[in-house]
């Protein structure tokens, strides 16, 4: 998980940077094309042009088993009810899973403010450079680049904790909210982009180690359902902090959203410790095997 992690953030990192710089370009092109390629169409061609790429990557080198006739699409698409009702019914049978999704949901509650109104934030800190684009693609690379650090040293605090990953995850959830409260009563622009940084390295950390929790907890016939139920009460998450915070933004500012939202990120220390407490046996089993090796992230 953490170097899958890791990997996806990389990529980010470069596009959003590359993003930022290709834009200055637009100012070299001959004039008669300026109505084709403007400084916002350029990232989207040639984010297009990515796209293909990734297309030809994934036709060339994932390879997939023969399906038979019994997992036919068909098939799958009738036993599709069934999986969905047996990954429900274990959400509300496993605390560990009630107590994941909450987090999933809080997590995307606050993320959605902090990637919406980032920009405008830094704009009004930065006063003039605020139109400079590779500025800010310096700024969001940097925050993708410090989560690809947080996953790669994301097992290695797992280790420190002795496995405790939900103790681990709701210190760093604790941190990141106070990490968020600093970044609202900051006025210095080089302070705050350290402190945004810090926000996403602390998520860095915490990926892997919640899903080595989740994956612990779900068999792998169910894995993919409730991956995709994940992901739905992630985005409920985020449909509920852009309404609500992206509301208090509007209203009072955006250092208010963000307050409300370095709380919520405190909070979530809550279910972490009860994640924590229900995950300990699982440890405890891993202690007691032959080899006395001790699973962690």
């Amino acid at each position: 998980f953490a170097k899958s992690g890791m990997m996806t953030l990389v990529g980010l990192a470069l596009g959003t940077f590359v993003g930022g710089v290709i834009p200055l370009v637009h100012p070299y092109l001959p004039l008669q094309d300026s109505a084709i390629f403007t400084a916002l169409s350029l990232p989207l061609v040639a984010s297009l042009f990515i796209q293909v790429i990734r297309l030809a990557l994934v036709i060339i080198l994932v390879k997939e088993e023969q399906r038979t006739a019994e997992k036919s699409l068909r098939g799958i698409a009738s036993s599709l009810p069934a999986f969905v009702k047996d990954a429900v019914k274990m959400s509300q049978n496993s605390k560990i899973l009630r107590w994941l999704l909450l987090v999933s949901f809080g997590g995307g509650f606050v993320m959605t403010n902090l990637e919406n109104l980032w920009q405008p934030h830094f704009a009004e800190l930065l006063g003039p450079e605020r139109d400079s684009t590779i500025i800010f693609g310096i700024i969001m690379a940097g925050n993708f680049v410090l989560g690809a650090v947080g996953n790669m040293l994301s097992s290695a605090l797992g280790k420190r904790f002795q496995g405790r990953l939900g103790l681990m995850a709701g210190i760093v959830e604790i941190l990141r909210g106070f990490t968020l409260l600093l970044l609202v009563l900051q006025e210095n622009a080089f302070i705050s982009v350290a402190l945004f940084w810090l926000v996403y390295f602390g998520m860095g950390l915490n990926g892997p180690a919640i899903g080595t929790i989740l994956h612990g907890e779900i068999p792998a016939e169910l894995r993919s359902t409730m991956l995709s139920i994940q992901s739905m009460v992630s985005y409920i998450g985020v449909f509920a902090g852009s309404l609500i915070l992206g509301s208090i933004a509007e209203r009072f500012s955006i250092a208010k959203g963000w307050m409300v939202g370095s709380f919520m990120l405190m909070l979530l220390l809550l279910p972490y410790l009860k994640i924590n407490r229900l995950y300990q046996p699982a440890v405890e089993a891993e202690k007691e095997k032959p080899d006395g090796q001790l699973q962690t992230v």
